[in-house]
């Protein structure tokens, strides 16, 4: 709850509505930049919109490990990995960085989507209804307009799901297909309305495939070994 004047959170103090909703919406954070522009049209002080931003992030933050728990207990039958493992997957020397910025409340949001879309991956697996896969995408598409850094959590703990409801190669190679799409088409949405409305300086370039694997591999390397300087080698 202490003020960090992150030099994001400087800007975006000094930013009038138009411009916080601009500054997002390039980012196709489109769910920061409608709130960040009501907020400043409202007139309410930067200090309170810390504070309540804080408050949001703490619960969301809960409601994602308690989702996340609810999800996970009927594969684990200690009682103790229940709670520890949602705890550890949600909050980790990682995710510190969400707790940095005045936005923090959005981005622990897209968390909680992301566990939702979890949640109706797992029941689509379970009753093969794809209503399921609709509202997956739906989850994914907000978290992706409150914060793209958050969405990889979907995929990993997608995975383990994949590899419980897979009998087969064929399963297998279906179900990653499908996270595929869960993951993609609301990335690519959000892609998309960036494309149409703004040209920002963050999707300019060309994307080098061989180069981005490369920085993949290097930086996983860099994050298990080194933990980024976070925690001792």
């Amino acid at each position: 709850m202490i003020m960090e004047y992150a030099t994001d959170t400087y800007q975006v103090f000094n930013f009038n509505a138009e411009e916080i909703y601009s500054q997002f919406a390039m980012s196709g954070r489109f769910i920061t930049a409608i709130v960040g522009k009501g907020l400043k049209n409202a007139e309410i002080s930067e200090e309170a919109i810390y504070y309540c931003s804080s408050l949001i992030a703490v619960i969301f933050a809960f409601l994602s490990i308690f989702k996340l728990y609810k999800i996970i207990k009927k594969e684990v039958d200690n009682k103790i990995f229940q709670i520890l493992i949602p705890i550890l997957i949600i909050i980790n020397p990682f995710s510190i960085e969400l707790f940095l910025f005045i936005e923090k409340g959005i981005m622990w949001f897209g968390v909680f989507m992301c566990i939702c879309a979890v949640n109706c991956t797992i029941k689509y697996f379970e009753t093969k209804n794809k209503k399921n896969i609709f509202f997956a995408i739906i989850f994914m598409f907000a978290a992706n307009c409150s914060y793209q850094g958050v969405v990889g959590i979907f995929a990993s703990v997608s995975l383990v799901y994949i590899l419980k409801s897979s009998k087969n190669i064929k399963e297998f190679l279906k179900n990653n297909i499908l996270i595929g799409i869960i993951y993609g088409i609301p990335a690519f949405l959000d892609l998309i309305i960036i494309k149409i409305i703004y040209k920002s300086s963050r999707l300019n370039g060309n994307i080098i495939i061989s180069e981005t694997i490369n920085k993949i591999f290097n930086y996983t390397e860099k994050m298990a070994i080194n933990t980024y300087d976070l925690l001792p080698k």
